[in-house]
C-alpha cells in the first residue's frame, strides 16, 4: 500500500463527482427554465 497513491481520489469517485455536479447543474437549469414558464 503506497501512501502517495492512497492520497489520490479514485477515478470512479472523480467520475461520480462529475456526474453529480453535472446533474445538479442541469437540475438547476431546468428549475430556472420552469420558473420562467410560469
Amino acid at each position: 500500500m503506497r501512501l502517495s497513491r492512497s492520497n489520490l481520489p479514485s477515478p470512479r469517485a472523480a467520475f461520480n463527482n462529475h456526474i453529480a455536479t453535472n446533474y445538479a447543474f442541469r437540475l438547476a437549469q431546468e428549475k430556472a427554465a420552469g420558473s420562467l414558464d410560469d
